[in-house]
């Protein structure tokens, strides 16, 4: 079960101290779930423990907390990486401890000294919750509904370990849940968006759904499920019931990738890319599909409205910049999340654009920028959801799935094939030439010239420098007649 166990009970002697295996390690023994994060609880100082382990193993030593409480050790043995968080007994014994941990399959415990093959090890299990019944029901109980009051956020970790175990919360613990939802607004920005994380990690929607009907996601995201409300009541079809067939099919898409094997490899890589510790474009993708429906909430446009072009942003407003504080997201999440929540109308506006030239094709490549592969595939998802509904595909002039997914296609190859035509092209001329060229200052002017080169350059109107030059000069004229950039 541990490789290394001789090592910590050496290491248990030496300290004369006792050592208990507890938490989710014994918990995914007993469902044969494969673990190499061990938590053991010690009744000395666990920066001792952690030191001599990571001596006798050749591993490495952390401090996880200021007071010192936890330590953590890494090692590599017998070719497999384990991580071993080591914390001091909380209160007066094990019985106390495990008193004060949140969900019954967490709080059983091991000595240490019991834990070898063929020893009867269960037999010297301390089970005073009934842990290992629930693990059997498939359940998840509260250990008591103080540990709620202690920490709210026990909740969503409820939620968390109901979607990586697939359990149901056992109907009492539910009651509970109700009961002091009101304790969410204390759960930190960090802490929910590390939970959260865990949730998306999964097959999310109907985790997300049972938060729904529990009412966490208002205590969580405050006036997001009253936008979504205001939102399917201006515009059918687009209230939180969407956003969660939305997420449902970008995860199903995200899982089989059922486009050109050419770039299947590439769209892995895009999506698994981390923007932040364990938070991977396919997370912040999960996120817009449950947040884009509320710039129908604020804006009232929708895929209704004709006029438009399609490169035009559909605002999400400034709800999306406060869940996204809320969540703590970096420069780069936020930046994706406002890119798809804006942006993923816009496949299927091209596609309904009269006349796709290749200055149309430089436009919406450069407004979606690097994330067009993610704003493609969640576009996708959108319009799989939409489809769900009874006359949604007339009422909203929706493409066939077969023509859309063509289409989609295309422009997947489009950005992988021949994507430096449309985004990578080296400039034929820089900035400092244009304005030498035509002795102006930099400006409104001057950018204007610029972006006319490079669509002309995108459309293989142009081809040299000397050609780029001449667009310059002419492109100055025709400004210059036609408007005043005094």
């Amino acid at each position: 079960m541990i490789p290394f166990t001789e090592q910590l009970l050496q290491t248990a002697r030496k300290r004369n101290v006792s050592l208990y295996v507890v938490g989710g390690f014994l918990r995914d023994v007993f469902l044969k779930r494969g673990s190499r994060d061990l938590d053991l609880v010690a009744s000395l100082d666990p920066r001792t423990i952690g030191m001599d382990l990571a001596e006798a193993t050749g591993g490495n030593y952390y401090e996880l907390n200021l007071d010192h409480s936890t330590a953590r050790v890494t090692l590599d043995w017998e070719q497999q990486q384990w991580q071993v968080d080591i914390g001091i007994i909380r209160g007066n014994s094990i019985h106390e401890d495990l008193k004060n941990r949140d969900f019954t399959v967490n709080a059983m415990a091991l000595p240490l000294e019991k834990l070898s093959p063929g020893s009867g090890w269960q037999e010297h299990l301390l089970d005073p919750f009934s842990g290992r019944k629930d693990l059997e029901k498939r359940q998840l109980r509260l250990v008591s509904e103080e540990v709620i009051l202690d920490d709210p956020l026990r909740m969503v970790r409820g939620i968390r370990f109901a979607s990586q175990l697939q359990f149901d919360l056992e109907p009492y613990t539910t009651v509970l849940f109700k009961k002091h939802r009101p304790l969410l607004y204390r759960v930190p920005n960090d802490r929910l968006k590390m939970e959260l994380g865990k949730i998306l990690a999964n097959p999310s929607v109907k985790y997300l759904w049972l938060m729904q009907r529990l009412d966490f996601i208002e205590g969580l995201l405050p006036h997001l499920e009253r936008l979504l409300a205001s939102s399917e009541a201006r515009v059918k079809f687009r209230g939180w019931e969407q956003s969660m067939q939305t997420l449902h099919h970008l995860e199903k898409l995200m899982e089989t990738l059922p486009f050109s094997p050419q770039w299947k490899y590439d769209l892995e890589k895009y999506l698994a890319e981390e923007l932040s510790m364990d938070w991977p474009r396919a997370k912040i993708l999960k996120l817009a599909a449950i947040f884009h429906n509320i710039r129908d909430a604020e804006t009232g446009n929708s895929l209704e409205q004709e006029g438009a072009d399609y490169y035009q942003p559909s605002k999400a407003g400034g709800y999306l910049y406060r869940f996204s504080r809320r969540l703590r997201l970096n420069r780069a999440e936020k930046n994706l999340l406002l890119q798809a929540c804006t942006h993923y109308q816009a496949p299927i506006k091209l596609y309904r654009y009269p006349n796709r030239t290749a200055r149309t094709l430089y436009r919406f490549y450069k407004t979606l920028g690097n994330e067009a592969p993610g704003i493609l595939l969640f576009s996708l998802a959108d319009y799989l959801a939409l489809l769900g509904y009874p006359g949604a595909r007339h009422r909203l002039s929706l493409p066939s799935p077969a023509d859309y997914r063509s289409f989609l296609n295309s422009l997947l190859h489009r950005y992988f094939i021949v994507k430096e035509r449309f985004m990578q092209s080296p400039a034929l001329i820089t900035r400092e030439e244009v304005l030498s060229l035509l002795g102006i200052e930099q400006g409104p002017l001057s950018m204007e010239i610029l972006e006319a080169i490079a669509e002309a350059q995108a459309e293989g109107r142009i081809k040299t420098r000397k050609e780029a030059f001449s667009l310059a000069e002419e492109e100055f004229k025709n400004r210059l007649a036609n408007q005043d950039y005094s």
